[in-house]
């Protein structure tokens, strides 16, 4: 009876262990194709990002790893797959290799405030690209992976700078026309310091009606093109110039050292313009008058370019071709 027993208990101990060892094969067949679908739902996905010309990157923190999309290893010039990333950073000499990497942590920095991004591509090309990237963290916080998604928006950005460039700039002589001009300096007037030292200048060509009327309004053209060639040569990076109208300009210099300095500056400006017109034989003798002020607190735009006005046709009734500054 014992025997038996046994006998039995073997046998259904053996059984218990085929049937969990059977279980654990199907689990294991139910885990393998589960990943296989997972794999092949991912490769559709890149596909289908590549088809559509977005770049795509993930970052598997756990592992350091980081997957690229083929756009964006094609564009970048770095493998698709880079295993131990961080060590691949930190050590990589070919300097083809580290051009394209440096590009990843912009990408994340970007992507943190969601601004676009200008990237340089493998052929030397510059794209201005929008981020999106989304960080995924297990259940105590912890970084597990980092995806993103770049879309090349380079026409957009340009098409946009040039429809802003052709609102606020003059389209013969290229510098700020009325609109713009006087709105950028109104602006700097309110937010200039009280203790801040400032200068703006007016100025236009002498006989300039005349220069149209006997040499023709292409002649006149260029006359302001190779006056604002001039102002151009003349004036910092924080000075700001433009076009009022017609041959009148104003530029405004925010800090200056003192009067002297603006007597010295539309003298200096006055002998540039001269010997400019000279150097384009123009065909004639062409000059320019030029007034100046000091800027008190308080002034807008309205009051120093009144101001300038009046000290502009006291240059010209001094004789012309001459600048005149007052306080």
């Amino acid at each position: 009876m014992g025997d038996i027993v046994g006998s039995f208990s073997n046998e259904a101990l053996w059984g218990i262990i085929i049937v969990m060892g059977v279980a654990i094969l199907l689990l294991l067949g139910e885990l393998f194709y589960a990943r296989l679908q997972l794999r092949s739902r991912q490769e559709r996905y890149w596909w289908v990002l590549g088809a559509s010309d977005m770049y795509m990157f993930e970052y598997d923190a756990v592992n350091d790893e980081l997957l690229l999309s083929e756009h964006f290893s094609v564009m970048l010039g770095v493998p698709r797959h880079i295993f131990q990333f961080s060590k691949v950073m930190g050590n990589t000499r070919n300097p083809q290799l580290r051009k394209g990497l440096d590009n990843i942590p912009r990408i994340l920095e970007a992507a943190k405030e969601e601004n676009n991004l200008e990237i340089v591509r493998q052929d030397g090309t510059k794209g201005i690209f929008r981020v999106r990237c989304n960080s995924f963290n297990d259940k105590h916080g912890n970084l597990c992976s980092t995806v993103g998604i770049l879309m090349d928006v380079t026409r957009e950005v340009r098409e946009e700078e040039a429809l802003r460039a052709r609102a606020e700039l003059d389209g013969l002589t290229a510098v700020y026309n009325s609109g713009t001009v006087r709105f950028l300096i109104e602006r700097m007037l309110k937010e200039r310091p009280e203790r801040a030292v400032s200068g703006f200048v007016m100025l236009d060509v002498d006989h300039f009606k005349e220069i149209n009327d006997t040499m023709g309004h292409m002649a006149g053209d260029r006359v302001l093109q190779k006056l604002t060639e001039s102002l151009r040569a003349s004036i910092r990076e924080t000075d700001v110039i433009g076009r009022l109208g017609g041959d009148e300009f104003c530029i405004y210099l925010p800090k200056i050292a003192g009067y002297d300095f603006l007597c010295d500056f539309c003298e200096r400006l006055n002998s540039v313009a001269v010997k400019n017109f000279e150097e384009a034989d123009l065909g004639m003798g062409v000059t320019i008058s030029i007034g100046g002020v000091m800027v008190r607190n308080q002034e807008g735009f309205s009051d120093v370019y009144g101001r300038a006005d009046k000290v502009l046709y006291a240059a010209k009734a001094q004789g012309r071709n001459t600048s005149c500054v007052a306080e």
